[in-house]
């Protein structure tokens, strides 16, 4: 059996060109290969390679309900590809509502790093959601002190400023 040997800046430039995703993959491949990963410089330059490509869309639409009655968003990435002057469907996360079975309108923020941030538009009380959706994680935020104050003097809708 041949030993393949592969040089450690061959590997990086090879690691650069792949998703977030994999990425979280390869870190259990070894300890090296996680350091290399999770290195502040290797971030960095994977970053400003994700932004030398064709520019990327993310699309933002509330699914049917879930087969356990919650709501979900959907996040579509579309990347358009130049060559047939179409879009392709690049990829697909499913994140949860922030309401259950809210029925009002929801927004994305603006984007921060991969970062997205969530909320609904007309219920302001209703906890912000920020998600990645290049891993699929989500995370839910507590009720801001403004927020808390309105819910506290019974009030449904918090008007918008």
């Amino acid at each position: 059996m041949e030993i393949l040997l592969i040089n450690n800046d061959v590997l990086e430039e090879i690691m650069l060109k792949l998703p977030v995703r994999s990425l979280g993959r390869f870190q259990i491949v070894s300890k090296h290969w996680r350091c290399t990963i999770k290195s502040r410089s290797f971030m960095e330059r994977h970053m400003l390679h994700e932004k030398t490509l064709e520019p990327k869309i993310l699309c933002l639409y509330k699914g049917e309900n879930s087969c356990d009655g919650n709501n979900i968003i959907t996040l579509t990435t579309l990347r358009l590809d130049w060559s047939c002057s179409t879009t392709c469907l690049a990829e697909e996360v499913l994140v949860p509502l922030i309401g259950p079975q809210s029925k009002e309108k929801i927004r994305g923020c603006s984007s921060w790093d991969g970062l997205l941030c969530i909320f609904d538009i007309e219920i302001l009380t209703t906890p912000i959601l920020v998600t990645n959706p290049a891993t699929g994680q989500s995370q839910i935020l507590s009720l801001s002190l403004i927020q808390q104050q309105y819910l506290d003097s019974s009030h449904t809708k918090m008007p918008l400023p």
